[in-house]
């Protein structure tokens, strides 16, 4: 895809206002790329290229929903994604990086491992938040971050954590902390066998 967005640029070439927003791939996108394809050898070549490789990313996710739907993981598969945020790529990751849950002791053990344990120092009112550890599971860490952005668009509690947060933080700081409370959602519902069930404001 990027070789394909670069060779655009080269060439100057750009779609019209409407095809696409933000280079999203989307099936208009795509459908005005095989268009200005047809006189240029060149662009006809990349798009024959991504069309193979879709082809065999298909396939793959086809064989991970076949592979993680059997009677091992399709209930822990199960129990993952109902919390808010995890999606099916998400909990693969969990299952096959962490493998049995109940190695770690405590809440704090699994943070570390993952490397969620921001350093900080307070001023007066405020807390400030230096850095993040460079150690841990990088590629989970990630993978969490990512789904904990997702969550709090999801889940009210954690919208709400998040702003008040965002009063003491900046951005990035503020999602580490939400990272930890669905890290912890994840933690219980892995240990209880339970699946998570949103609290219930009355």
């Amino acid at each position: 895809m990027t070789r394909i967005k670069m060779y655009l640029h080269f060439i100057g070439l750009y779609p019209p206002q409407g095809v696409m927003a933000d280079w999203t791939w989307t099936k208009t996108f795509i459908q005005w790329l095989q268009r200005q394809a047809q006189n240029d050898q060149v662009l006809n070549s990349l798009l024959d290229e991504y069309a193979a490789v879709r082809q065999r990313e298909q396939a793959i996710v086809k064989q991970l929903h076949q592979l993680f739907a059997n009677d091992y993981y399709g209930p822990q598969m199960k129990l993952l994604r109902s919390v808010p945020g995890v999606g099916f790529f998400t909990a693969i990751q969990l299952l096959t990086e962490i493998g049995d849950m109940r190695r770690f002791k405590t809440l704090d053990k699994l943070c570390a491992y993952l490397g969620l344990v921001p350093q900080t120092h307070r001023s007066g009112d405020t807390d400030q938040a230096n850095r993040r550890t460079t150690r841990g599971n990088k590629r989970l860490r990630s993978a969490l971050i990512e789904c904990s952005w997702k969550a709090i668009q999801q889940d009210t509690e954690l919208s709400l954590c998040y702003l008040k947060l965002r009063k003491r933080f900046d951005g990035p700081h503020a999602i580490i902390k939400i990272s930890r409370k669905v890290l912890n959602r994840i933690r219980r519902v892995w240990l209880t066998g339970q699946p998570y069930t949103p609290i219930q404001n009355t």
